[in-house]
């Protein structure tokens, strides 16, 4: 979809990489179909609410500088409620899978 690739964003296929540092890229995936939503879902905000309007090419290197610009703040904070949520499920593991210890007696006396 986007044909410019830069140092910073480059697109392959269906996936946004997004730069992190010079060695490493975070992909965010966009499916064609919800890139295509977007740019359009762009191109309407621009024309109903800027009373301007802007073609397919545009929308496409918005949508891109909002990707490379904003995603990595919304995937970090995405990745950092999980996080909190895995941390949060495993301290109740010991309390939803515990076993108490020398139970063979007390097994044993409710028979």
């Amino acid at each position: 979809m986007f044909s410019s690739a830069s140092s910073q964003g480059l697109q392959r296929a269906d996936r946004w990489l997004i730069a992190c540092d010079e060695r490493t890229a975070m992909p965010i995936d966009i499916p064609k179909d919800s890139a295509k939503e977007a740019v359009l879902s762009l191109q309407r905000y621009f024309k109903e609410n800027m009373d301007n309007e802007i073609g397919n090419l545009a929308a496409e290197g918005l949508l891109q500088f909002f990707v490379e610009e904003i995603g990595p703040i919304v995937y970090n904070k995405a990745v950092e409620d999980v996080q909190q949520r895995l941390h949060a499920r495993i301290a109740e593991l010991d309390v939803e899978i515990h076993e108490e210890a020398f139970g063979y007696w007390r097994k044993r006396r409710r028979r």
